[in-house]
């Protein structure tokens, strides 16, 4: 679902203006469609429409008109004195002249209202005024429809209390930023997007570069598999993971690979982990490798690397590998010599981040997963910086470094080496927890392994890793939704993806 600022979104009419298609066409066929989208899902009610004295207000005069021409028992308030855009005046203009105005007690005795306030052009404090009818407005039992973004909710944030609790929020043309970021998401209910006249198609590309991934995007990179398919059709994972202190992030991305339909999966390890490791994985092939001193990998497996990594379909390093000498010869010898899908993660993003260079030269097909943290580390700034821009730092460093870019947090963003982004909506705060990431890095190798590309095998690995915690903290609660039991949740969120 494509994503368009407020900016955007003004270009877009723009050029839809200059094609033919004039503002007011657009102002009525919103308001038209919002209207219809009503009578088709109410029975004519007592509705109460609020309107400011912008282009949103304009819009609630239209599907005021509508509705009452539906036979809607429509009265209407203006919380504003005039209006400041006369494309809007004109709107109010064509209203009957006996729809009343509205008062508190319409509001009480509503079974519809209707917030056409603010919309996208909303910023800082709601007025004092405008605050008494939302607050109003939120203590019916009305059903409450938001026109656009729920007045009080900036495209992006919530400026300040009140905002406009809306049950459902019909926007213009597209997605908006505040549709697809968590918290803000939920703050607009069913959302249903509403033409206006032009179609994304028409677009100028160059607009549309974010985007919010749905479970129907998702579900359509899984085909039906072949009657006589065998594990090798189905791809063979390399894991280049874990130490004698942290084998658990290597047995926790083993599982999730397992689980996610890789037909092989190798774990490569230093053998100092060897009897943690092999106490919980029967399924996989293991491959042992000289440990050094400190239990992490000796440098002199970077020369078998080299020789046997173009083996194997894909290849997910750094879970639990350490920053140590050795981890960082091995990675090296990946970036020099494998030219297949080769995810990075973890430590081996930290070791990365000191060798930046390394990735212009590689000949694999690079997948790079950081937190906040390791991105600072890898765009040498800080962490508080990349949060308050985390699609364009996404954005930037895929397109710098030819790669796909997860950039893991709330709303994980995915980049591709085109600039284009990617909203992931799944996911909880339940799975802030160690492990996560790693399991993440095993589910994303198993759908490299069985041919999606890099952007999909991402899109598809924070979705799928998104929806499993979503299924653990409904089944355990956000507190007990341990990585166990997210990953024992993989099967629930293949089924309800696939097969819905």
């Amino acid at each position: 679902m494509l994503i368009l600022t407020p900016e955007q979104i003004r270009k877009a009419e723009q050029d839809a203006n200059g094609n033919g298609l004039s503002y007011a066409e657009m102002m009525e066929n919103a308001g038209r469609g919002c209207a219809r989208h009503i009578q088709n899902n109410y029975a004519p009610c007592k509705t109460v429409v609020l309107c400011g004295r912008g282009k949103n207000g304009g819009d609630g005069y239209v599907i005021a008109r509508y509705l009452h021409q539906a036979g809607f028992a429509v009265s209407l308030c203006n919380v504003f004195d005039g209006e400041t855009d006369s494309l809007s005046a004109s709107m109010r203009a064509q209203l009957p002249s006996d729809i009343q105005q509205a008062d508190l007690q319409n509001l009480q005795q509503a079974d519809i209202i209707i917030d056409a306030v603010f919309g996208i052009g909303f910023h800082g404090q709601i007025p004092e005024t405008v605050a008494t009818w939302l607050q109003a407005a939120n203590q019916t039992q009305a059903a409450r429809i938001a026109i656009d973004v729920p007045s009080g909710l900036n495209t992006d944030h919530c400026d300040g209390k009140p905002y406009f609790h809306a049950d459902e929020t019909l926007t213009m043309l597209c997605y908006k930023p505040v549709h697809a970021y968590k918290p803000f998401a939920s703050l607009c209910g069913k959302i249903t997007v509403i033409p206006i006249g032009f179609g994304v198609d028409t677009i100028d590309p160059a607009l549309k570069t974010t985007n919010l991934t749905q479970d129907g995007d998702i579900a359509a990179m899984f085909k039906k598999r072949p009657y006589n398919a065998h594990k090798g059709s189905n791809g063979h994972a390399l894991l280049l993971m874990g130490s004698r202190n942290m084998p658990g992030a290597a047995v926790m991305a083993c599982k999730g690979a397992l689980s996610s339909g890789a037909g092989l999966v190798t774990l490569a390890f230093p053998d100092a982990a060897y009897n943690a490791v092999t106490a919980h994985l029967t399924e996989c092939i293991l491959q042992p490798l000289k440990s050094d001193a400190n239990g992490s990998l000796a440098a002199e497996n970077a020369q078998y690397l080299a020789a046997v990594c173009n083996n194997y379909t894909c290849i997910a390093v750094g879970c639990g590998l350490t920053q140590e000498k050795g981890a960082e010869e091995c990675l090296l010898a990946l970036l020099k010599n494998y030219t297949g899908k080769l995810l990075i993660d973890a430590d081996g993003i930290n070791i990365l981040s000191r060798h930046i260079d390394c990735m212009s030269r590689s000949k694999a097909e690079l997948i790079l997963t950081p937190h906040p943290g390791e991105m600072a580390r890898l765009t040498g700034t800080s962490i508080p910086l990349v949060n308050a821009a985390r699609e364009e730092y996404a954005r930037q460093f895929a397109v710098s470094h030819n790669c796909t870019l997860v950039l893991k947090g709330a709303n994980t963003v995915v980049a591709d080496k085109n600039g284009n982004v990617f909203i992931n909506p799944t996911g909880n705060p339940g799975m802030a927890r160690g492990g996560s990431g790693d399991l993440l890095a095993g589910m994303s190798a198993a759908l490299l392994a069985q041919g999606l590309s890099a952007l999909d095998a991402a899109r598809a690995g924070v979705y799928l890793h998104g929806l499993c915690g979503d299924i653990a903290a409904e089944q355990y609660t956000e507190y007990a939704a341990t990585v166990a039991r997210i990953t024992d949740c993989i099967p629930q969120a293949f089924s309800r993806l696939i097969n819905g």
